[in-house]
């Protein structure tokens, strides 16, 4: 047991992974600064997080986890699927670390890093499941 998790941890997936997640972070903040004085901060926000969902599903498809083979549609329902557990994680990790801790940074960090580590397993194991894995 031991093992298997040592290995997807070290696995080549997981650091593209998180690169992917950095260059999608970048999209984000970009866009969103470009955007947030010309149309508000909520639809610019809105329009940046869509922008980097988009690119962090093809990214994480083609080169995180290489999933050439696997049926668009379905495949996509589980994305966004996932992407609503990612979010309702990380805003509910952070709520509940906030009320517990009482210090921001490390609430964010908590819940960036829980979210981020559910994103990557249902990523991994469900939206992008190789046929082999199934």
């Amino acid at each position: 047991m031991k093992g298997k998790i040592k290995k997807i941890i070290l696995d080549k997936s997981s650091v593209r992974f998180v690169l992917v997640g950095g260059c999608c972070t970048l999209i984000d903040f970009a866009i969103y600064i470009l955007l947030v004085d010309r149309i508000g901060a909520i639809l610019g926000k809105g329009i940046s997080m869509g922008c980097a969902m988009i690119v962090n599903y093809f990214l994480n498809k083609f080169w995180s986890f290489s999933a050439n083979n696997t049926k668009a549609a379905p495949e996509l329902v589980r994305y966004v699927c996932a992407q609503a557990v990612n979010i309702t994680v990380n805003v509910s990790v952070n709520a509940i670390s906030l009320k517990l801790l009482g210090v921001k940074s490390i609430a964010f960090i908590l819940a960036t890093g829980i979210a981020m580590t559910v994103n990557y397993l249902l990523q991994r194991f469900w939206v992008f499941k190789k046929k082999e894995q199934q």
